[in-house]
């Protein structure tokens, strides 16, 4: 029975860690040659509702930030009650101005409480 009692226990507990998690992955490239840029600099909104408490309340912000690999890659998580992100690579001094992707709506959640798809990947194109 106490095993029975720490294996769910313990589920719940994972199911709670991760639970409203979005992830999203981004590859940057160069509008122009199609080339996977390195080095960029992107961010991702989480969006929050907090309903009512907003007026007395602070809407919580979740973001994260990641820097490209030799891809052009890298991939963003974060927490969101509503399935939100907004995605946005951020310039480079003397080579790139600013560039944002896609917002995305995830629609439903896995029985781990992960927004689904979990393997969404954004493309963001940045002008020299």
């Amino acid at each position: 029975m106490k095993e029975r009692l720490v294996a769910l226990s313990v589920c719940l507990a994972s199911v709670c860690a991760f639970a409203d998690m979005a992830k999203v992955g981004v590859v940057v490239i160069d509008e122009k040659t199609q080339a996977p840029v390195e080095g960029a600099t992107v961010k991702a909104w989480f969006q929050w509702n907090i309903g009512w408490k907003a007026w007395s309340e602070p809407t919580p912000i979740v973001t994260d930030t990641k820097i490209t690999d030799g891809k052009g890659f890298c991939r963003l998580e974060g927490k969101t009650n509503v399935g939100e992100v907004g995605i946005a690579a951020q310039m480079i001094p003397g080579k790139y101005y600013s560039g944002s992707g896609n917002g995305f709506t995830f629609k439903r959640k896995n029985l781990f409480g992960v927004w689904q798809p979990d393997n969404l990947v954004a493309t963001i194109r940045l002008q020299r």
